[in-house]
């Protein structure tokens, strides 16, 4: 799932920094309202951790029914991949509308692209430690534990920087774009 947010909001950064560069329209179309596009982000913004955060409860809250070990076990992996696609889903937008938002204000707005990263990097570090955490030991304290993998941070910390690259990759391509 990172590879594929990764790639697509590469290509989205390149296309809106080329075209901004290189591209003059007079259609109203592409003439946007800074306010409204501010309203759209904070509105995404707000869904995103309302929806994120109900799934990450959703997710713990999987592990407390008093069903059988492996079928809990089950539904917490089910309840954490939409945990996931959510924040990968609302985290393309936010990037977008922050993109967007510079545009209109012609000049790189890095507060946005700080939250859109903080939005990520929080929920980021929610999935991977803790959750991941929370099911290693409750495996093993029903013994269904598969295998015998430690948990290790360098996950947590590929997806950290790999959203923090490409919040920076975007507001750079921005900037470049903004200078004419």
């Amino acid at each position: 799932m990172l590879f594929i947010v990764f790639l697509s909001s590469i290509v989205i950064g390149i296309w809106m920094g080329y075209f901004t560069k290189n591209a003059y329209t007079t259609l109203n179309f592409f003439k946007w309202n800074e306010r409204r596009v501010m309203r759209v982000w904070l509105t995404v913004f707000v869904l995103g951790m309302v929806t994120t955060y109900a799934f990450s409860q959703g997710t713990i809250f999987q592990l407390r029914q008093p069903e059988i070990a492996q079928d809990s076990a089950d539904k917490f992996r089910d309840w954490r991949s939409m945990f996931e696609f959510s924040l990968a889903f609302f985290f393309l937008p936010l990037l977008v509308l922050s993109n967007l938002y510079s545009l209109t204000t012609r000049r790189v707005n890095f507060v946005l692209y700080l939250f859109t990263f903080l939005y990520t990097a929080i929920f980021s570090y929610k999935n991977l430690q803790n959750m991941s955490e929370l099911l290693f030991n409750w495996e093993k304290h029903f013994g269904i534990l598969k295998d015998s993998l430690e948990l290790s941070n360098t996950s947590f910390w590929v997806h950290i920087f790999a959203y923090a690259f490409i919040c920076i990759f975007n507001s750079v391509l921005i900037w470049w774009g903004l200078k004419k």
